[in-house]
């Protein structure tokens, strides 16, 4: 019995003490990301960064210096996330993570990928093989950088209340930038915190990116994200392995070195290609256009060619600062710099989980595989709706109970179908049929006809300031409730104002213009059924009551847009069970509508899909 208990000892014993050390500076590891060298090894700067390399070995460990929390995939295999903690940590230092998998034939070369997360940073001392493996530089790619927050991680919050979703496993190669780069086969660099904003707050010492970018690691400037060793929440993707203390093995105890810079260098990498995705969490809008556009100058001068991708919120938040921030950098000489509307992208169910982070990275990776051409290419126009003519595109704007549709008749004439719970409160629901407008311009369109089956259905036409839910708009329309009524929206998801209303029934001819980027007219004509005595069909001929001239209904002074907007037709059921149809005729606009007038070709950006 003693001599089996001996030949077991043994036994661990050699499975634990690989005989060969692949040290951290070995060429063969490919390290994506912010790192920086340790007295011990290489520590992980931000989370997302991540390890490459060909192993060919029958025994594979990790030597951690500290307790961690990290990403495994070997070849296409599922990823593999370890939570390891130990209460030991401040008598004994590395820890050696097995990461031999019983699915994987040791016997030939995989790839392996390591990636830090969120929880705490990952710092590597080597990796363990046996006597007789080997290790291989996997080839170089290009590398694009993601600037952002959460969404950019993948920690799925709800829009509502901004907290984190229980029991949904969420990781950070869901997320988009990761996608993007499966998509394209490029590397890909995380510089993204979970509430991450632009601006500095000096009222409670929280950092904002324009600062926390330019340091080497997000763990030495944010204590919250450093997390003890007892304190990891797991997070984990599609399998979870969490490492106890009793199944983790220390081979060293000298302490952890302390970090020897905040300050990055900028000499790691070289972008080839730059994304930006902030403002949800920043709340000053006019100092945040003043800061976007110096940070985006001093990204200019560290990568004084690359391409930079500022994308929108996708929920609408900074839309205009954002913008405005883009324009200025474009007047001011840097033409690569693109300002990329996401806000038509995503339907809401109150977060965005994985699926939508799919169809981010594939509405996304066009965009970014132009930029990464040689020479660049132009961002690709959206594709044209066949069922339409011009430049027109349709969608349901926020969460529908049907599916919306729009039929163009002949001329300038359509029949739009709309489902939704109307244009009331700081929430929309609607079909919008849209163009772009840049600047200064007006829509005008008769409503024919607008069958409904609730008093508060609407039909009409509409200045809005992007495509998601909670837009600021001005709209004026016909409805069985309110007759003729003109809407607006200040800002994005404040509730709607009713500014005027009148007794009215279609049809009716409606006009909004834009004056200024904060000045609008809106106009009206009443149409009458009149009899055509020289027609012998007894067809029926609109014709005005009372000559040609608008009617000036209302001027909105002080609604603040963006420059460049949407302008269209909309309706609504007021209700999720039934569509409510409307009829328009003589559509027109006026301005810079549409890919073809936009002044400033490619800052203005529209990649909505056809619905």
């Amino acid at each position: 019995m003693l001599l089996l208990i001996l030949c077991l000892v043994q036994l661990v014993y050699s499975r634990v003490m690989a005989s060969f050390i692949v040290p951290v500076n070995s060429p063969e590891l490919k390290y994506i990301g912010r790192w920086q060298v340790t007295s011990q090894g290489i520590q992980v700067g931000w989370p997302g960064a991540y390890l490459q390399t060909i192993v060919h070995s029958t025994q594979l460990r990790l030597l951690l210096a500290q307790p961690t929390s990290l990403l495994v995939k070997i070849d296409h295999f599922s990823w593999v996330q370890y939570n390891v903690s130990l209460q030991q940590q401040q008598q004994q230092q590395y820890i050696e993570l097995n990461l031999d998998d019983s699915k994987v034939d040791w016997t030939l070369p995989h790839k392996l990928t390591i990636v830090s997360t969120e929880v705490a940073p990952l710092h590597l001392v080597g990796l363990a093989l046996a006597d007789n493996g080997s290790v291989l530089l996997p080839s170089a790619s290009r590398v694009v950088e993601f600037i952002g927050h959460d969404l950019m991680l993948n920690t799925a919050r709800k829009w509502d209340t901004n907290q984190t979703i229980p029991d949904q496993q969420f990781a950070i190669t869901d997320s988009f930038p990761w996608l993007v780069s499966d998509l394209l086969g490029i590397d890909h660099i995380h510089i993204a915190y979970s509430g991450a904003t632009l601006l500095d707050d000096d009222t409670y010492g929280k950092l904002g990116m324009q600062t926390r970018y330019f340091d080497w690691s997000i763990f030495a400037s944010s204590p919250s994200l450093s997390s003890s060793a007892s304190a990891f929440v797991s997070t984990s993707s599609l399998i979870s392995a969490t490492i106890p203390s009793s199944s983790a093995t220390f081979i060293s105890s000298r302490s952890s070195s302390s970090i020897p810079s905040t300050h990055y260098d900028f000499t790691s990498y070289i972008p080839s290609v730059i994304v930006l995705l902030l403002g949800r969490y920043d709340e000053d809008i006019s100092q945040y256009r003043i800061d976007l556009v110096r940070f985006l100058g001093k990204i200019r001068q560290q990568y004084q060619v690359a391409p930079i991708l500022v994308m929108s919120e996708p929920l609408g938040e900074m839309v205009q600062s954002t913008q405005a921030a883009v324009h200025q950098c474009n007047d001011q000489g840097d033409q690569q710099i693109f300002y990329v509307d996401t806000t038509g992208w995503l339907h809401y169910n109150n977060s965005i989980g994985n699926d939508e982070q799919l169809i981010l990275a594939q509405k996304l990776a066009p965009m970014i595989q132009a930029k990464l051409a040689i020479p660049p290419l132009p961002l690709p126009d959206p594709l044209p709706n066949p069922s339409l003519p011009d430049d027109w595109q349709t969608m349901d704007v926020g969460n529908q109970g049907l599916r919306g549709s729009v039929t163009f008749d002949a001329g300038s004439s359509f029949t739009l179908w709309g489902s939704g719970t109307s244009l009331n409160g700081h929430l929309d629901a609607f079909r919008f049929v849209y163009q772009s407008l840049s600047g200064k311009g007006a829509i005008e369109a008769t409503i024919q006809s607008h069958a409904t089956f609730s008093s508060c259905a609407k039909a009409g036409i509409m200045l809005r300031e992007h495509l998601a839910l909670g837009s600021a708009y001005v709209s004026i329309g016909l409805s069985p409730e309110d007759g003729l009524f003109i809407r607006t929206r200040d800002y994005n998801f404040n509730n709607t104002q009713l500014i005027k209303k009148s007794r009215a029934s279609p049809p009716y001819r409606i006009r909004l213009e834009r004056t200024s980027d904060h000045a609008f007219i809106a106009q009206t004509k009443r149409k009458n059924l009149v009899d055509n005595d020289n027609n012998n069909n007894n067809s029926e001929d609109l014709n005005t009551h009372a000559g040609d001239e608008w009617e000036t209904m209302a001027i909105i002074p002080n609604l603040s847009l963006a420059q460049d907007i949407y302008v269209g037709l909309f309706v609504t059921s007021c209700d999720n069970t039934v569509v409510s149809v409307a009829n328009f005729t003589e559509v027109s606009i006026q301005g810079n509508v549409g890919r073809a007038y936009v002044l400033h070709p490619h800052r203005f950006i529209d990649q909505s899909s056809r619905l």
